[in-house]
């Protein structure tokens, strides 16, 4: 028990001149920083987590350097993006420039999303943000690495096979759901199936199973399990790293 209460108090953001989420609620204001995570795509807007560390507030002439955590509501297609990077829609590692009201997360009677993201650790958000695309490949190589398979992996299912069945595949094969239809998905609840499209033990047994087969004929038994937990642990955090695919991978 004070091993979990010494973590708890470490975890606590530290509310000073250099936290972001000091200055929330203070007007518009602009923000410079990296997408740190994967963009989630809805259909009409992109939701990105931006790790932010230069804040210019209202009627200041100098940015401020912070730290933390910022959840944008982007347009889905950066006009930007496309002109520099010929690509409209965002990736991880963009570095962006974000204008907007940066504000607490809201809390309502039933439910607290200020803590549902705090878990997170975003303390911040900006809605309706109005932001430009400034450089690409930002971010930490190895996530940069993993997305950039993804998105290849991605492409090439949409190249094979048609739709909604590419889209199920990636839901299946990649954690990408955004673009099964919501006809799909609400026949999938209705009979009680939806667990297939969702990471969890059944894909990461399909996967265990290959990655095991394939690194047991070329490295022997004790090699090949360690290059298949590792493996498994790449395509783990390939997938997202949700608590279903950990416990699975576990």
């Amino acid at each position: 028990l004070p091993i979990w209460g010494l973590r708890y108090q470490i975890a606590q953001p530290k509310y000073d001149e250099s936290f972001l989420a000091t200055y929330n609620d203070a007007g518009e204001v602009t923000l410079e920083g990296v997408v740190w995570d994967e963009p989630d795509v809805r259909d009409t807007r992109t939701n990105l987590r931006v790790r932010v560390d230069t804040l210019l507030l209202p009627n200041s002439p100098t940015p401020i350097p912070v730290h933390g955590l910022a959840l944008v509501y982007a347009p889905r297609y950066s006009d930007s993006r496309l002109k520099l990077a010929n690509e409209a829609e965002w990736r991880y590692g963009d570095r962006v420039r974000v204008y907007g009201s940066l504000e607490t997360p809201p809390e309502f009677a039933d439910f607290s999303y200020k803590d549902y993201l705090a878990r997170q650790g975003v303390y911040s958000q900006v809605r309706g943000a109005n932001a430009t695309f400034v450089a690409e490949r930002q971010g930490n190589p190895v996530w940069q690495a993993l997305f950039d398979f993804k998105g290849r992996a991605v492409g090439v299912l949409e190249q094979i096979f048609p739709e909604p069945h590419a889209s199920l595949l990636q839901g299946i094969l990649l954690g990408v759901e955004s673009g099964i239809p919501q006809s799909l998905k609400d026949a999938f609840s209705a009979t009680g199936t939806s667990h297939i499209v969702a990471i969890s033990g059944f894909n990461i047994a399909i996967i265990a199973g290959i990655f095991a087969a394939i690194a047991n004929r070329m490295f022997g038994r004790q090699r090949g399990a360690i290059v298949a937990i590792v493996g498994i642990g790449l395509y783990t955090l390939l997938v997202g790293a949700g608590a279903s695919v950990v416990r699975a991978a576990i």
